[in-house]
């Protein structure tokens, strides 16, 4: 009596399981129409967008705030839409992540009952939701490459070149540091571009200072005199000062391992303490080495339709120091080491399996 209650215990959560996956395959009939919807929309936006005047252009090439620009307003739907379809791709992951543990622990307990042929049929279960699962994670991967291709677009072959030449004098100059791609930074929902990449150094990501805060709402200021930035949002003030690692938070000092410097005249800082005290969330894709950065709730993150791009370019008095100010970081020691290279904040060393990149 015991093992035929156990029997139909398992054979009821066994066809559970069957039937969310058949469900599976209706939410994600569902989700492909959504995305098909949202291009007929982008496609639609496309034509509108092309009817409108070319906008007035303001001091140095920049747009005029709120006016349209159609190139970039098709970019940032495409990328829109990029993130969504990702999204959708990751949660199909994650589901069949979930079901095949679910499966796992029906195999254990029909093993431990000695019903061996029912867990025959749970271990064929088992092995197809791991190809589903290799598959999901094929299409991610493809899904954050062309992300990133869009957010390459947005960039002009001039300035493409600009940020290679960049690169090129940073490696020169700098043998301690590595210059990431700027498409290698996702920030979901939002438009930045860089003028000078980031680059990681010491196994910590450091990252152009006003181009992300302003991109998530923040306000920035250089004080030239003191040689610090200052970054304001909301209540919260963070005070970085050039080649120190100690930091101001509403007037609280606290340590940081890693000091802001100053690359191409521009101040970077450690990317992951501007994340944690921004309120943000951050995403590390170790195979495409891809870094995610979102609030907390991705779907109301917008760029409010304007055709600024955060950049750093226009802003002189960004971070402009004086010429030898670069030099002064060029012999920085060992202590912004231990990067972290995922979402539970592990430590990232060079390795055969992922090269030396981090969210920091």
């Amino acid at each position: 009596m015991k093992k035929a209650k156990v029997i139909l215990i398992l054979t009821l959560t066994w066809v559970i399981i069957l039937t969310a996956s058949f469900g599976s395959v209706i939410y994600a009939e569902e989700t492909n129409t959504l995305v098909e919807n949202n291009q007929m929309i982008d496609h639609q936006s496309d034509i509108d967008f092309n009817e409108e005047e070319e906008p007035q252009k303001g001091n140095r090439g920049k747009q005029v705030v709120n006016e349209k620009n159609p190139v970039r307003e098709i970019q940032r739907q495409e990328k829109k839409r990029l993130e969504m379809e990702k999204d959708i791709i990751e949660g199909e992951k994650d589901r069949l992540e979930e079901e095949k543990n679910e499966l796992e622990t029906l195999l254990k307990q029909a093993k431990e009952e000695g019903y061996y042929e029912l867990a025959e049929q749970i271990k064929q279960e088992i092995s197809l939701k791991k190809e589903e699962i290799k598959n999901k994670k094929q299409e991610m991967k493809i899904s954050i490459t062309e992300m990133r291709n869009a957010i390459k677009k947005s960039y002009t072959d001039e300035e493409i070149e600009d940020l290679d030449k960049i690169a090129s004098k940073l490696k020169e100059k700098h043998k301690d540091i590595r210059v990431m791609p700027v498409d290698s930074i996702v920030a979901r929902g939002r438009n930045i571009k860089f003028d000078v990449p980031p680059v990681i150094k010491g196994g910590r990501t450091l990252i152009p200072v006003r181009a992300l805060s302003e991109g998530f709402g923040a306000e920035v200021i250089w004080n030239s005199e003191e040689r610090e930035v200052i970054i304001r949002k909301g209540e919260k003030e963070i005070i970085l000062k050039i080649d120190s690692n100690i930091a101001y938070i509403n007037g609280e000092e606290i340590e940081i391992d890693a000091s802001p410097q100053i690359l191409n005249n521009r101040t970077i800082v450690p990317l992951r303490f501007i994340i944690e005290n921004l309120g943000l969330k951050i995403k590390w894709d170790s195979e495409t080495e891809t870094i995610e950065i979102g609030e907390d709730n991705d779907e109301d993150t917008n760029t409010e339709d304007n055709d600024e791009d955060t950049n750093t370019e226009d802003n002189d008095e960004d971070t402009n120091t004086e010429d030898n100010d670069e030099d002064t970081n060029a012999e920085d020691n060992d202590e912004d080491t231990n990067a972290e290279d995922n979402d539970e904040d592990t430590n990232a060393e060079d390795n055969d399996e992922d090269t030396n990149a981090s969210e920091d």
